[in-house]
């Protein structure tokens, strides 16, 4: 659409049409967006924010909480279900970020693909994985994650004055995708899950500062505790989901293959650091 004509009275004081200073702005974004797109220094600003996004999406899916106060599922895909959660609110400021909105859809671009390559690895970690059924395994995974992203977004579509609908279908959303059916699930939990995720999309979608979204410092509302009794050490600590100091976090080589890794230090270690000997 042309905003405006090149009628006289549509000059500047200097005679120059209106017209040819908006195709010279016109101009002048196109390149920009070529050069963000392109060059090396806007690639490793993507994936530097893209990475950090990432990063805080992941670190609070793998809160132990989720399984010991929400009764999530410690299989793949529950497990896959609370990360996608945490990538789906991201996305939504991406997507809605007036600010530079060619830059949020490059990082958009960028944050997938880092989920991707990180669900291969996971992917890989999975006993009884051939290498030659990974990529049909992962085609999979995008499927329902896609699912699961489209479900939050058409709860998210109903206005909040329909807060009730919004909220019933929100619930059909966590129960599908991360309670994954289950009918065992109390409706407590479910609708805990649901606040969560209504009061998070808030926080990061609408109340989030602009300088704190840019520089990938992403806040978390309280995970929900559904749970009276405090958890037992059984319950805290198993094989699958490993206290360990602060600042630590496992983490997949690209062949699916466990380690270590301190988000201050950026130490790494194959060995579990020991939660004992920490001061």
């Amino acid at each position: 659409m042309r905003y405006l004509s090149g009628s006289s009275s549509d000059r500047l004081k200097d005679g120059t049409p209106a017209e040819s200073l908006f195709d010279a702005a016109s101009t002048k974004n196109i390149f920009a967006r070529i050069v963000d797109r392109y060059s090396i220094s806007g690639q490793q600003k993507r994936i530097k924010m893209g990475e950090a996004y990432f990063q805080a999406a992941k670190r609070r899916s793998i809160d132990r909480l989720w399984c010991t106060d929400c009764k999530v599922g410690k299989a793949f895909r529950p497990q896959h279900a609370i990360l996608t959660m945490h990538v789906w609110f991201l996305n939504r400021r991406l997507i809605t970020d007036r600010h530079n909105s060619h830059q949020s859809l490059l990082v958009q671009e960028e944050l997938f693909d880092i989920l991707w390559y990180d669900t291969k690895t996971r992917i890989r970690a999975q006993p009884g994985i051939n290498e030659l059924s990974v990529d049909k395994h992962l085609k999979d995974v995008q499927n329902y994650t896609f699912q699961q992203c489209m479900d939050f977004d058409e709860a998210f579509d109903i206005p909040s004055s329909e807060k009730k609908r919004r909220d019933d279908e929100l619930g059909l959303a966590i129960w599908n995708n991360i309670y994954l059916k289950d009918d065992n699930v109390p409706d407590e939990f479910v609708d805990g899950i649901a606040k969560y995720v209504a009061e998070q999309h808030e926080n990061v979608v609408h109340l989030l500062p602009q300088n704190y979204w840019t520089e990938g410092r992403i806040g978390f509302v309280d995970i929900p505790r559904m749970t009276d009794k405090k958890a037992s050490p059984k319950d805290l600590v198993d094989d699958e989901m490993e206290a360990l100091p602060d600042g630590w976090f496992p983490a997949l080589t690209e062949s699916g293959e466990s380690y270590y890794w301190n988000e201050q230090t950026m130490n790494t270690t194959w060995s579990k650091p020991d939660l004992s000997k920490i001061d």
